[in-house]
């Protein structure tokens, strides 16, 4: 099957014209024309979007049992637009390393290193609304960095991965991380391989 243009997942929460419509419960498609959708998965979930974007995607639970975090059908699709579009749009701007570029095409690997919850899913399926494959690691152990980061490491250069994803958890430890001068594992975070 070929892919077909994945629509932008922008909601419009603001009536154009004054009126109090029902907009924000509609997915509008707008200029993410060049990211695509597979007509299986993606496009199963984007008709899902678009029938029922306010029921609950997934929601997470913390180790009590509690629920932490709740995505519905348009916030999932919504977060998961955003990655697409950056990664479609890559180039050294996106880059937390300013002193590495990159480039993405369709098919190329970008490692995916977030830490357990909804954000990851939204991540992963933004990779594939971009046409991106998403090499999936473990997020480092503070308690193992060493061993993590060598994995890792490993793992962005055997799959010649063009960058490293992370969510904001793991972007601050590798900041504070290669800061510490006294650290044993600053220096074992992938160098050649911008973080995003």
């Amino acid at each position: 099957p070929t892919p077909t243009p994945a629509p932008n997942a922008n909601t419009n929460t603001n009536s154009t014209n004054g009126s109090n419509n029902k907009s924000d419960d509609k997915v509008n498609d707008n200029d993410e024309s060049q990211i695509t959708t597979s007509t299986t998965f993606l496009s199963t979930l984007h008709q899902t979007v678009l029938s029922n974007p306010t029921k609950t995607f997934a929601t997470w639970y913390n180790a009590k049992g509690n629920p932490t975090h709740s995505y519905t059908y348009r916030k999932i699709w919504q977060e998961a637009g955003h990655i697409a579009y950056i990664l479609h749009n890559s180039n050294n701007n996106n880059s937390k390393d300013s002193s590495l570029s990159f480039s993405l095409q369709p098919n190329d690997r970008v490692v995916l290193c977030y830490n357990f919850g909804l954000s990851f899913f939204a991540a992963f399926l933004g990779c594939l609304r971009a046409n991106i494959t998403a090499v999936l690691v473990y997020p480092p152990n503070p308690s193992n960095l060493k061993g993590s980061l060598e994995k890792m490491t490993l793992v962005a250069n055997d799959c010649d991965a063009k960058c490293i994803l992370v969510d904001g958890d793991i972007e601050k430890l590798r900041r504070l991380d290669r800061l510490n001068p006294f650290s044993k594992s600053r220096d074992l975070w992938p160098k050649d391989t911008p973080f995003v």
